[in-house]
């Protein structure tokens, strides 16, 4: 039985992610893929891939070095500007550029795991 093959639509700006073809670079859907895992478990190791980038090995070279050197920064604000550039039609930049440190709002993610 061969894995599901799954990918991004919309263009994603992470260093597991191929920008032109959306492919994913996720160990369960190449070599350690086996029937046992079923779409929640598949669909939660994407959203973990996608919460903790790895940057050892990248199909988004300028991803992966930003993440693999530690400037954070710089890939989620590059994250973000392609988020509103490809993912976000008629969307506001300034809104989604403002820095507010200050929030505390709940992490939407966190209830997933």
């Amino acid at each position: 039985m061969q894995p599901p093959q799954i990918w991004f639509i919309t263009k994603i700006f992470h260093p597991n992610v191929h920008w032109s073809t959306g492919e994913l670079c996720l160990d369960i859907l190449k070599t350690d893929w086996t029937p046992v895992w079923n779409l929640k478990a598949v669909l939660r190791a994407i959203v973990a891939l996608l919460v903790a980038p790895n940057g050892d090995s990248p199909l988004n070279c300028d991803a992966g070095n930003m993440v693999r050197n530690g400037d954070m920064r710089a890939f989620n604000s590059m994250a973000k500007m392609y988020t509103i550039d490809c993912a976000m039609e008629g969307a506001k930049k300034e809104e989604f550029f403002m820095e507010d440190s200050s929030s505390d709002e709940e992490d939407p993610i966190k209830d997933l795991f």
